[in-house]
């Protein structure tokens, strides 16, 4: 009988639920040992609790974004961690919805790609003996992913874990496997035939421009932007734009489950830079020129491309227009099957350890 893996992840933003389906996926088809079952946990939190981790956040991306930047840069201490160490009863109480499905799954192994889901959960776990493990889905590793009582923290890359090893977590509970990603976007496509089907002439330069979590003000500034930058051909994705404020040459798809379509017409990619968007654009080499992200881990998402060259941190409206056409004319690289690693790096170290 296959071993059981629940998956935790939260609706606050599309990351941490995109993260845990596609680990979901790989496990269910490629492992022996592994059966994964994925549940969103807001649905099974107090409203209170569901306040905090997912509608307080939503306000905040919104109308105060400034508080978020206070309140991620002074959480990302020591003591404040110590403090959330001690909190887990209260995390418990107001989540026993969430217990009671753990003891109803009973599984084998708990994994988070939201990490407050490992507060609320520590607990019943430990009282069942079941492993928790926690997947970091952005490019900085903030003090709070560093519970003590994880069995182990899946991270993008060695630069994460040594920032966890900075705070005080233990080297061999730190795994740099990558962030897990849908591998249908590393699928080889015909870019000819995809764009022919979207009425775009196959040698145009296409400009695919992420709004799904802009406000209207940005949206707004960032249009007015766009209609100076001619001879392009625009994709607007993840919100229903008026058809009079797109520049020439536009598409707009509010809403698209063929995101590996968007990723293989894209030269250039323009959005806030959100750790499973950050990651697809580094997988499918598809530069990334993050415009406007949230303050605190979209921006160290935003400085982790710039530094690495998967693209550019554009702090300023005004820069859009030539970062649009140096990055366009650059050749964009075939997609490498290698980028599909993350996933299968998390289910070798699993079997590896409970397969027996």
């Amino acid at each position: 009988m296959k071993k059981k893996v629940l998956l935790l992840s939260i609706s606050c933003g599309n990351g941490h639920i995109r993260a845990a389906d596609a680990l979901q996926n790989y496990i269910n088809s490629n492992s022996t040992y592994l059966q994964a079952t994925h549940i969103d946990i807001a649905q099974y939190l107090h409203p209170i609790a569901k306040y905090i981790h997912k509608t307080n956040y939503a306000w905040m991306k919104k109308y105060a974004r400034h508080l978020w930047f206070f309140l991620y840069y002074l959480n990302n201490t020591k003591g404040f961690t110590a403090f959330l160490h001690a909190t887990t009863q209260p995390h418990s109480t107001l989540s026993r919805k969430l217990q009671e499905i753990i003891k109803k799954e009973n599984p084998d192994i708990v994994i988070c790609t939201y990490y407050g889901a490992v507060y609320m959960i520590h607990n019943i776990c430990a009282d069942m003996n079941i492993p928790v493990y926690t997947v970091m889905t952005d490019y900085h590793a903030h003090h709070i992913y560093a519970y003590k009582h994880t069995s182990g923290i899946f991270v993008p890359s060695v630069q994460q874990k040594q920032q966890l090893r900075n705070c005080d977590v233990p080297n061999e509970r730190i795994f740099a496997t990558g962030i897990p990603i849908d591998e249908s976007l590393l699928q080889q496509s015909n870019k000819q035939k995809i764009m022919s089907t979207y009425n775009i002439v196959p040698c145009d330069t296409v400009v695919v421009v992420n709004v799904h979590n802009y406000s209207k003000r940005t949206l707004a500034k960032l249009l007015r932007t766009l209609h100076s930058v001619q001879q392009r051909t625009y994709i607007f994705v993840g919100k229903k734009i008026n058809i009079e404020l797109l520049p020439h040459h536009s598409i707009n798809i509010p809403w698209t489950n063929n995101m590996e379509d968007i990723y293989t017409m894209a030269d250039v990619m323009i959005s806030k830079s959100g750790g499973l968007t950050t990651t697809e654009c580094i997988a499918t080499h598809t530069p990334l020129i993050a415009y406007a992200p949230m303050p605190g881990h979209e921006v160290q998402n935003a400085k982790y491309i710039d530094a690495h060259g998967y693209g550019v941190y554009c702090k300023k409206t005004k820069d859009l227009p030539r970062l649009i056409n140096t990055y366009t004319k650059k050749s964009k690289p075939s997609r490498h099957p290698k980028s599909l690693s993350a996933a299968k790096n998390i289910l070798h170290i699993l079997e590896k350890k409970y397969s027996k």
